[in-house]
């Protein structure tokens, strides 16, 4: 059986990660991301795409933030954004993997709408404003 998501332990991961200087500390920010991935596991085979794409990704960090050569860029949020951007690390194709690091987390990351990038928020609300259209409530029975 899947071991229970604990809301405290993501609570505390996630006011960990933040430091005094501003920074998020990639490693707490992880740990929390990684219990959430339990409650995915929880919510059965439908979801299961959702905590292993998760995993995907926290494996993709923690192997970039195990490389001698790149454990330094991948220590705080920050960083990462700084050296991907000046790196020029872009999206693989589609037969590649998953988008960057720097991407992926500026998404999923913050807590405020705004602060999304604009072509997730653009399709979040798009999606959202065809869902409540007045024509189609209309069809529904």
């Amino acid at each position: 059986m899947t071991e229970k998501m604990d809301i405290e332990v993501v609570k505390g991961c996630f006011k960990a990660a933040k430091k005094e200087d501003g920074t998020i500390n990639i490693e707490e920010l992880m740990r929390g991301y990684e219990e959430i991935a339990r409650l995915y596991d929880m919510m059965g085979s439908l979801f299961t795409f959702v905590s292993k794409d998760m995993r995907y990704r926290l494996k993709a960090l923690e192997t970039h933030r195990s490389d001698k050569s790149l454990s330094d860029n991948y220590q705080t949020v920050q960083a990462v954004l700084d050296y991907e951007t000046k790196n020029g690390i872009k999206r693989k194709s589609k037969k590649g993997a998953c988008p960057e690091i720097a991407h992926s987390m500026r998404c999923t990351s913050t807590s405020s709408s705004s602060s999304r990038c604009s072509s997730h928020w653009k399709q979040a609300t798009t999606t959202a404003n065809a869902r409540s259209s007045p024509a189609r409530l209309s069809t529904r029975r």
